[in-house]
């Protein structure tokens, strides 16, 4: 798994990439009414994956991201599976800021966890084909066990190839 420094330094590089392409004048072209698939690499305890993203129009979009992780350690292994279906509304500007929402079900250890999610962060289409980004939650909500986390918990960044 990818550690939290190494994904905030991705984060920060994506970031100063992306304001230095703006500066050569680009244009934000989001996606719309079509499908997309993307992978993205995550903080936390949770294993990195791939989404499917459904573009309803250049501001909304739904869609599920999923991972398996399998960790072997001294004889013993885990496996964890994540399926976290997931709304995203997009601002229009040249980098696109995002609100997201959804839920969350993570399986390992022989037991089970669902929860809720809220976040953001910011999108840039390269064309309407090309996307990147990276997001935030700050909310996490989880019901069993009953656990609330607030602030940077996870931290996402992505790419998504839109058909």
């Amino acid at each position: 798994m990818i550690s939290y420094f190494q994904l905030r330094t991705a984060t920060l590089c994506f970031l100063f990439v992306l304001s230095a392409s703006l500066a050569y004048g680009q244009k934000n072209a989001p996606p719309s009414g079509q499908f997309g698939l993307g992978v993205y690499a995550i903080t936390s305890n949770l294993p990195s994956g791939v989404e499917g993203t459904y573009a309803i129009n250049e501001n909304m979009q739904a869609g599920a991201q999923t991972s398996l992780a399998v960790v072997s350690a001294g004889g013993a292994s885990s496996t964890l599976f994540l399926l976290s279906p997931f709304f995203r509304y997009q601002f229009p500007s040249t980098v696109s800021p995002f609100v997201q929402g959804g839920m969350q079900i993570l399986s390992g250890g022989g037991g089970s966890n669902f929860g809720i999610f809220l976040g953001g962060g910011v999108a840039y289409y390269i064309n309407q084909t090309i996307g990147v980004n990276a997001g935030i939650d700050l909310l996490n909500i989880f019901f069993s066990p009953s656990v609330t986390t607030f602030g940077w918990s996870v931290v996402r960044v992505g790419a998504d190839w839109f058909f």
